[in-house]
């Protein structure tokens, strides 16, 4: 009986773990964030590592599956296109063929 109860364990936290995750594909696997101001679009990693605009400006990154500006916001990019801390254009987002998620 113990043994049925941690197997239900863990089918319930795979679970939950793919319905918060999202799938980007294997060419294009880092989980990044929109971020829009009016016009203008820049793309953070979706982790919780502040993003850097100058030595005295930052402000929080996407933070998981892009809770600090919303689900609508994700999108993905190829590995390492966005350094911790640092975040990339729109025209960058275009030219490392990222795209939302799938």
């Amino acid at each position: 009986m113990h043994v049925f109860k941690a197997a239900l364990m863990m089918i319930a936290i795979s679970v939950d773990r793919l319905a918060t995750a999202y799938d980007c594909g294997k060419d294009a696997p880092q989980n990044v964030c929109e971020v829009s101001h009016g016009d203008l679009a820049i793309y953070v990693r979706a982790d919780k590592i502040p993003v850097r605009l100058d030595k005295n400006l930052s402000f929080p990154a996407g933070g998981k599956n892009c809770v600090e500006y919303g689900p609508h916001t994700r999108r993905c990019c190829p590995l390492a296109t966005i350094p911790a801390g640092s975040w990339i254009s729109s025209d960058r987002y275009k030219q490392a063929k990222c795209h939302k998620a799938l």
